[in-house]
């Protein structure tokens, strides 16, 4: 899915991301490289499992030869007030759950 694909990508541009966090946040690339952005993409990859694992009750089908569907619709909005210091961890914390 979609969380999965962020997942690869940001750890495919490790480098980018964590130099541009780095330039912003005034803090050593290295710490942003090995530190956040495994972290980081360990937050997409645990919640694109979760998603496939939510609980509830899926019923059956319920005449022979129909298919039944089970359709999850969006509860609210996400308001999200994050610190200046982990701009990418605090978006991978509010975004991916959501």
């Amino acid at each position: 899915g979609y969380l999965l694909k962020i997942a690869d990508r940001i750890e495919a541009e490790a480098r980018e991301f964590a130099t541009l966090e780095a330039l912003n946040c005034g803090k050593p690339i290295n710490a942003v490289l090995n530190d956040e952005i495994p972290a980081i993409v360990d937050c997409y990859r645990f919640f694109a499992g979760a998603v496939r694992s939510m609980p509830g009750v899926v019923a059956g089908e319920y005449l022979p030869g129909h298919t039944s569907m089970v359709w999850r619709d969006a509860i609210g909005i996400v308001a999200s007030i994050v610190p200046w210091n982990y701009p990418l961890m605090m978006m991978a914390w509010k975004l991916a759950p959501a």
